[in-house]
């Protein structure tokens, strides 16, 4: 140990660690993440509108689900919509 008022050695290897892992320490400890995201209710929201030439509003698909089906069941499979070559 260095003497009082004499010169102080450098710190080792040794020494420099155990000061990074105190330090680390610390700033881990008063580390608080935060997790919990939420929409400021005083900041007015815009509403996106849909485009007015867009493919998706123009097609017009059967409400009951009965239409225009790629793979309608068939009668021998059970319902399945299999298909054999």
């Amino acid at each position: 140990m260095a003497a009082r008022g004499g010169k102080k050695e450098p710190p080792d290897a040794v020494h420099l660690n155990r000061l990074l892992y105190e330090r680390v320490r610390k700033e881990l400890r008063c580390q608080r993440l935060h997790t919990e995201h939420s929409i400021n209710p005083l900041r007015p929201v815009h509403a996106v509108t849909q485009k007015p030439m867009s493919w998706h509003d123009n097609i017009e698909e059967p409400a009951d689900g009965e239409g225009n089906d790629p793979c309608p069941p068939t009668a021998g499979a059970g319902g399945g919509s299999v298909v054999s070559f």
